[in-house]
């Protein structure tokens, strides 16, 4: 499906006076009931929309702003575009395009994919520039026009891909700065030539600190020394990678639906799992990636 024929030009505005984001919303619903014909309470849908707000997500550091809310028994996808006349901070974060979406409560496969293909394109720093200087609703439909959406999301719209990464001949020390500097549990271990070999999960790692005898026993209650950890510390720069690495046993494509993706997870209590294809890292699967971006879209 096309991008553009989910768009209307008269739920366009380009180039608009627009202070900050509470003005964007207001603006943008109030050209929605002027242009179609809604039955909804005006002021309930703006009071939606910023409680929806208030949980965060909806500011890219792309530039692209989606606020968006799903209201009961709303049976339709509406699409409002708002180009500000200059850049308007949001969170700290400047924003040079506004798209306001409202939809139905229940969880809707277009909304979610025009989500995913929005955030998708406003990565394209060129397409993006050029969108969001248009000077017209036609320049700005005619810019979207070879653009489409999914017809389903996948694992491919929801995964991130500017993950930390370990190779096998780097150290625990390695491992534990990366894991810190990163805040993830999880990291992929590559080859040189970007091979996926396997992974390291936080468990892992703190595994190394707790004594073969405490493992065997089931309790270190009678320790209350860091001494466990101490030697791990002392031991970091030497103990490498490769001796402590899993070998991936699960994994995903990026062509996985979100639905396999979440019965894999939650069957095998997994926090995170890879995506591969040809036998490369494309991204990693946070199950609060589902969260995020499908429960709370």
């Amino acid at each position: 499906m096309k991008l553009s024929s989910l768009l209307e030009k008269d739920l366009i505005l380009n180039r608009v006076p627009v202070k900050n984001r509470e003005d964007a919303v207001r603006l943008s619903i109030d050209r929605l009931f002027d242009k179609k014909k809604i039955i909804f309470d005006k002021d309930k849908i703006i009071e939606e929309i910023n409680a929806r707000d208030k949980l965060g997500g909806t500011v890219f550091k792309s530039g692209l702003a989606i606020p968006h809310a799903r209201i009961k028994e709303y049976g339709d996808l509406s699409i409002v575009v708002c180009i500000p006349d200059h850049p308007v901070d949001v969170e700290g974060q400047p924003v040079d395009c506004f798209v306001v979406m409202i939809t139905s409560l229940a969880v809707s496969n277009l909304y979610l994919q025009v989500l995913a293909a929005l955030a998708k394109l406003s990565n394209d720093k060129d397409f993006f520039h050029a969108l969001t200087n248009s000077t017209s609703a036609e320049a700005f439909l005619e810019l979207t026009s070879d653009k489409y959406v999914k017809k389903e999301l996948t694992v491919e719209d929801l995964m991130s891909t500017d993950n930390g990464i370990l190779k096998p001949e780097m150290t625990l020390k390695d491992a534990t700065d990366i894991f810190y500097m990163k805040k993830t549990s999880y990291l992929p271990v590559l080859s040189e030539d970007g091979h996926f070999l396997g992974e390291l999960r936080i468990n892992d790692l703190i595994s190394v600190g707790i004594p073969d005898y405490a493992k065997m026993i089931g309790s270190l209650s009678f320790l209350n020394s860091f001494e466990p950890f101490e030697k791990l510390m002392n031991e970091e720069d030497d103990i490498l990678v490769s001796s402590v690495m899993k070998q991936s046993l699960v994994s995903l494509t990026p062509e996985s639906s979100v639905v396999e993706a979440a019965l894999k997870m939650t069957q095998g209590n997994f926090r995170h799992l890879p995506v591969i294809k040809d036998g490369e890292l494309i991204g990693i699967l946070n199950i609060m990636d589902i969260l995020n971006k499908v429960l709370r879209r």
